[in-house]
């Protein structure tokens, strides 16, 4: 607007100067021709000035809208996350939830069959020392039958020899069958098949004693006592072994046998 205003004040300018010097027909064309070409100029101008209106306009329209669409595409992106957000929260928690459930049962399950094994395996242990112990009991019964077999055996062989004056081997066999006597009746005890208030319990045991005391004081030739020393290590052994049943009897029996075998050995008499 100012620079027409500018372009009018130059023309008015020129059409006086113009009316003061020229006046011929061919001038005033020349003037009207430049007022012409002045207000093409000028409309122009005032079009190209209205196109660039249009245009800034036109522009800040669009940069209006796209900072809307802008704005629009935050709202939905900061929308989208916080759903992402809380969709990811919760698919953690249902993840989580189920496998502590799993967990859970699994251990529950897990729990159950360590119950079970160790019921059954307890019940599999207890039912074997039951058995175990019917055949500790079956061996102890067969061990004690086999003592007392091998002390009426040995009792009868000592009985022989003493028949046949053969007191030394009566002795030696008399001890043995002392031995294994006492071991039956230990056994015996042992399995409550009599009782530990039974005097009688080592009866055969005493016997056995009594009748090798007795060949032992009739030990007295040379050649006999000279025998009896040979095997003198090993019936002191088995006096030694049968000293240790809990039976006083024995034990007064023993001290007895043990006095006149010493006497016999250490101080014969021809």
């Amino acid at each position: 607007m100012n620079k027409t205003l500018i372009l009018l004040l130059l023309f008015l300018t020129s059409l006086t100067v113009a009316s003061q010097n020229f006046t011929s027909k061919e001038q005033w064309e020349i003037i009207n021709k430049r007022i012409d070409s002045i207000s093409i100029v000028n409309e122009n101008y005032n079009k190209i000035n209205n196109q660039a209106i249009e245009q800034l306009l036109l522009t800040r329209s669009n940069l209006d809208s796209l900072e809307k669409e802008n704005l629009f595409y935050r709202v939905k992106e900061d929308y989208y996350s916080s759903a992402l957000s809380e969709q990811s929260t919760r698919f953690a928690l249902i993840i989580s939830g189920i496998l502590a459930l799993v967990a859970l049962i699994s251990f529950t399950a897990f729990r159950y069959e360590i119950k079970q094994i160790k019921k059954f395996t307890l019940k599999r242990i207890n039912s074997q020392n039951k058995k175990l112990d019917v055949y500790k009991t079956e061996l102890s019964s067969t061990q004690m039958t086999l003592h007392l077999t091998q002390g009426n055996l040995n009792t009868s062989i000592g009985q022989y020899y003493q028949a046949k004056n053969d007191y030394v081997n009566a002795f030696h066999f008399y001890i043995v069958a002392a031995k294994s006597h006492g071991l039956s009746s230990k056994l015996q005890l042992s399995l409550k098949k009599i009782k530990e208030t039974d005097e009688n319990a080592y009866a055969f045991t005493i016997t056995n004693l009594n009748d090798a005391n007795l060949c032992l004081l009739e030990i007295v030739a040379p050649e006999a006592v000279g025998q009896l020393k040979q095997i003198e290590a090993t019936i002191k052994k088995d006096i030694d072994f049968i000293y240790a049943f809990d039976n006083e009897n024995i034990k007064n029996e023993i001290s007895n046998i043990r006095v006149l075998l010493n006497q016999t050995v250490e101080f014969p008499t021809d």
